[in-house]
C-alpha cells in the first residue's frame, strides 16, 4: 500500500512525470515486499500440501535480509539517491 501511494503521490502532487524511476531506494523497498508477497504464497502451499519447507524458510531469511539491507543502503548514505536522507559522505563508514 505505501508502495502504491508513494507512486501515484510522485506521478500527481510532484508532477515527476512517472509512476517509478528504478531508484535504489525505490527498489531497497520494492525487494522485501517482492520477497515477502513470494513467503506469503509459499505458505499458503507449505500449509495446504505440506511442500515448500524449505523454501519457505529461505524466503522468509531472505525477505528479512532484504529489509536489513535496504534500511542500511538508505540510511548511511552509501548510495546516492534522490531519496537520500544522509548529506555527510563520511556517514556510512561509520557504521561499516
Amino acid at each position: 500500500l505505501g508502495i502504491a501511494l508513494g507512486s501515484w503521490w510522485a506521478y500527481y502532487e510532484l508532477g515527476w512525470g512517472g509512476w517509478w524511476f528504478w531508484d535504489p531506494v525505490e527498489n531497497a523497498s520494492f525487494m522485501p515486499w517482492l520477497l515477502g508477497t513470494a513467503l506469503i504464497h509459499s505458505l499458503a502451499v507449505t500449509e495446504k500440501r505440506g511442500a515448500f519447507r524449505s523454501w519457505t524458510v529461505l524466503l522468509a531469511i531472505a525477505a528479512f535480509s532484504m529489509s536489513l539491507l535496504g534500511t542500511f543502503l538508505v540510511r548511511s548514505g552509501v548510495i546516492t539517491s534522490v531519496h537520500a536522507f544522509a548529506t555527510d559522505p563520511k556517514r556510512g563508514l561509520y557504521i561499516l
